[in-house]
């Protein structure tokens, strides 16, 4: 039977802001292998399966490598996810298990802590979802807004009330005021019709609308038409509309 005493366990690889994807995602263990009488155990190689668990007893093991390691006067030092990736999100406190040579596996199982720097994360994931002060970037590494994202953006349709919040309903566009949520689309008290072309846009007091009444081709105007092909002019004198229509 056999002893571990976790000397060190530190978490190398952390999520801060200068982070990038070429950081190793490695963890240093370094403990002291002993009988159960305390003595430490011939130098030499032994086989150490490690698994990382969710919860301090029972559960599956959320990750397991093995590696063959050397002891020297009990000491051994050995680097995890070197050979299976450590691709966990360490967002919940975890436990690492050990064997050695195929026996049962050690108890109690040994709670992962945080080195000191990786305490940095904590303006990432922790409670503050951005830094104190700079920029944030989300596909570049170049910030030159508060908020800076390369790329599209997805909006959900959100119940918060929070002033200054975006949503997208499915059908359109709506930010909240404080008050109510108010259309991006909308003008004034209601959507643009669609209309046909040469139609002119106005208010009912209720809504908007389009109609024939003034029609607008982009090169001649009929008033009560649709069918004026020839400019004219509308002039004001003494409170009374005058209509000046070239001669031909």
């Amino acid at each position: 039977m056999f002893r571990i005493l976790a000397v060190a366990l530190l978490l190398l690889t952390v999520l801060t802001p200068s982070a990038t994807p070429q950081v190793p995602r490695t963890l240093h263990y370094q403990g002291v292998l002993t009988d159960v009488g305390g003595v430490a155990v011939t130098d030499g190689s032994y086989s150490l399966p490690f698994r990382i668990y969710g919860s301090e007893v029972g559960a599956l093991a959320l990750w397991t490598e093995t590696n063959s390691v050397t002891v020297s006067k009990g000491i051994f030092n050995v680097t995890l996810g070197e050979s299976v990736s450590l691709n966990l999100t360490f967002d919940q406190q975890c436990w690492i298990g050990i064997s050695v040579e195929g026996e049962t596996e050690l108890s109690p199982r040994v709670p992962l802590a945080s080195s000191a720097y990786s305490l940095n994360a904590f303006c990432v994931r922790g409670a503050n979802l951005i830094p104190a002060s700079g920029s944030v970037g989300i596909g570049t590494l170049a910030p030159a807004e508060t908020l800076d994202v390369a790329g599209g953006i997805r909006l959900g349709n959100s119940s918060n009330l929070n002033p200054g919040t975006i949503r997208w309903t499915g059908s359109d566009f709506e930010g909240y005021n404080g008050a109510a949520w108010l259309s991006f689309t909308d003008i004034g008290s209601g959507t643009v019709p669609s209309g046909n072309s040469g139609q002119t846009l106005y208010h009912t007091g209720a809504s908007w609308a389009a109609a024939d009444n003034l029609f607008n081709d982009g090169a001649n105007i009929g008033i009560g038409t649709t069918a004026e092909s020839i400019p004219f002019l509308v002039e004001t004198l003494n409170d009374r509309s005058l209509v000046r229509r070239p001669f031909h």
